[in-house]
């Protein structure tokens, strides 16, 4: 495998990527209000530095320039942040159809369930804030649903019984839309969907069978919101609410941040090559405490990513608000 095509970024050039993404590619950008994508950015990088490699090779040392791009790219546009759980770096191996040979490493962005409720809000301003919601059923429930002229799926009745409330009993989940008009919009899935859905994560469904209530509303919600994102059209983007969204002026952005040269990434030729999910990492350890890193101003246990992003910038581990104050 060539590393020919490998960058080492550090924060402030992942910052730059962002500044040349939104000023110079995607002039006219629309992104949510209250939205600081230099902190997403930031939080992004402080997690890419505990995503590793199956074979434990730190992501932002062997993925591909064109990846993390891709990656910074597509998190800004869908107006994301990892420090909200909404999304999460993975790194993944390009092989070889044929000899399986690992290619090169690329970086992804794999979108949340916290991530696609969140787009179904941005999407659609006249839904309800908070408005999606989900239950499960289960055996012995009252259930009943009806169908509009319009093919939407309305929930009727849904009535329960205490003692029915096992996860062995549970039969399907259902979710529903609140918009501000009154009206709504259910998606309803039977437990065999939901376990087909399962079956297709990375966890191979171990997480979800231990969690099946909370994982099986996760699902059933994660897939409205889908719908909800999916089969809006541009308007809010185009023509935004002033209170819903602001516009990035291309001189409010590149201040106390270089610009990064983002090349086209080359291809391998005449090889075909499909990508495949490697065990890589966020888990919980990003917001994890440690006894043995300190902060070296005020004593507080910090991660090893902060400490590490911290030494790289201010020449000493500093915490998150130590940090503020080197500004």
């Amino acid at each position: 495998m060539e590393n020919k095509d490998i960058v080492i970024y550090d924060n402030k050039e992942m910052i730059g990527i962002a500044d040349n993404f939104i000023n110079n590619e995607a002039k006219g950008l629309v992104l949510p209000s209250n939205y600081d994508y230099k902190g997403a950015v930031t939080s992004l990088y402080l997690q890419c530095l505990d995503v590793k490699t199956s074979n434990g090779q730190p992501a932002l040392e062997v993925c591909t320039k064109e990846s993390i791009y891709k990656t910074i790219r597509d998190m800004i546009t869908k107006g994301l942040n990892p420090s909200k759980k909404q999304c999460y770096p993975i790194a993944y191996a390009v092989r070889d159809k044929d000899t399986r040979e690992i290619l090169c490493w690329e970086l992804q962005l794999q979108e949340s369930y916290f991530g696609k409720k969140r787009q179904a809000y941005t999407n659609n301003p006249d839904l309800v804030e908070n408005g999606i919601n989900a239950q499960c059923i289960y055996k012995g429930d009252v259930f009943e649903t009806t169908i509009d002229k319009y093919g939407r799926k309305h929930i009727v009745k849904h009535e329960q019984k205490f003692e029915n409330i096992k996860d062995v009993n549970i039969i399907g989940a259902y979710a529903v839309a609140r918009f501000k008009d009154g009206t709504d919009m259910a998606d309803v899935m039977t437990i065999e969907e939901i376990k087909k859905s399962w079956a297709m994560s990375r966890a191979g469904g171990t997480v979800h069978a231990n969690f099946s209530h909370e994982m099986a509303c996760k699902t059933v919600s994660s897939r409205l919101a889908k719908q909800l994102s999916n089969s809006t059209d541009d308007e809010t983007i185009i023509n935004p609410k002033e209170d819903d969204a602001i516009v990035i002026d291309a001189q409010d952005i590149i201040q106390n941040s270089e610009t990064s040269n983002v090349q086209e990434f080359e291809k391998v030729e005449d090889t075909e090559s499909i990508a495949e999910p490697e065990v890589s990492t966020i888990e919980e350890t990003s917001n994890a405490q440690t006894d043995e890193l300190k902060c070296s101003q005020c004593n507080k246990a910090i991660t090893q990513s902060v400490s590490s992003y911290s030494i790289k910038n201010f020449g000493k581990p500093l915490c998150m608000n130590c940090q503020k104050e080197q500004k």
